[in-house]
């Protein structure tokens, strides 16, 4: 009945404008009564698209959805990484992060959902980053960042199959290797650290491990001012050794200069 009434330009307020035209041929609504019901059943949208072809009527085209990010539709707003412009926006990012990190690494990135990744990225510190780069755009981020062609070449066997990586700068790179270890844990997560850069060095697991176990900053100076109230120059080498310096350059010139003093 539905089919009937909108072939023959009745019984739809949208199809008012039909009305005024003759009504189709019995030859023409056969014909389109097969192709609506034979094989699939035919949705009401299919009918009401049908008959507004029959009539003459506007169709509004079907919505896009479902808009795929990292390299989708080129058409689409998110999809746009897979233009040229699109990949070169994305690198210019992944610049900028490496820029600003002392810490970076990356883990498997594969089958994570976006809701998990979103929990990591909550975890973080909030000048540390989390994201899934495409392993020929991270090359070039590298590159284009300033690392050497040692550094790039320890650094791609890392560039394989999905990765996340997280960037840490200075003062949160333990904050961060931490979040990421709560977050794996909290989801259960068999995502172990591939390995990662550190001061324009390349790090494999237990390297990324070790640096989020050096003093940050503010610790560095406590354990310096720590050390020269209680020692003198004695205690200023010892704190320079104790945050991976060279004591015996730094003991001699300190020395040099007490000695200097006491001249005076």
């Amino acid at each position: 009945m539905l089919l009937r009434r909108l072939l023959c330009g009745a019984g739809a307020p949208v199809f008012a404008a039909a009305r005024s035209r003759p009504p189709l041929s019995r030859a023409a609504r056969a014909r389109a009564a097969r192709f609506l019901y034979a094989g699939p059943r035919r949705s009401a949208a299919a009918v009401v698209a049908v008959a507004r072809a029959w009539h003459g009527a506007p169709s509004a085209g079907v919505p896009r959805t479902g808009t795929v990010m990292h390299g989708g539709r080129k058409a689409t707003p998110l999809g746009r990484q897979s233009t040229r412009a699109g990949k070169e926006a994305t690198v210019a990012s992944v610049v900028a992060d490496i820029e600003a990190a002392d810490l970076l690494f990356s883990i498997d990135g594969a089958g994570l959902d976006i809701k998990v990744i979103d929990d990591l990225r909550r975890e973080l510190p909030e000048a540390a980053k989390a994201r899934i780069v495409k392993n020929t755009l991270m090359d070039r981020a590298g590159a284009a960042a300033g690392w050497d062609a040692a550094l790039g070449d320890a650094v791609r066997p890392l560039l394989k199959k999905s990765n996340m990586w997280i960037f840490a700068p200075q003062d949160d790179m333990k904050g961060t290797v931490k979040a990421y270890e709560s977050w794996k844990k909290t989801h259960g997560l068999e995502k172990a650290i591939k390995g990662g850069v550190f001061d324009g060095e390349a790090l494999d697991a237990a390297g990324v491990k070790r640096v989020k176990d050096l003093p940050t900053l503010p610790e560095l100076m406590a354990r310096l001012g720590r050390g020269i109230n209680a020692a003198g120059a004695l205690g200023l080498a010892r704190g320079i050794k104790n945050a991976k310096g060279n004591p015996r350059q730094i003991a001699v010139a300190v020395s040099k200069i007490e000695g200097d003093k006491l001249a005076q």
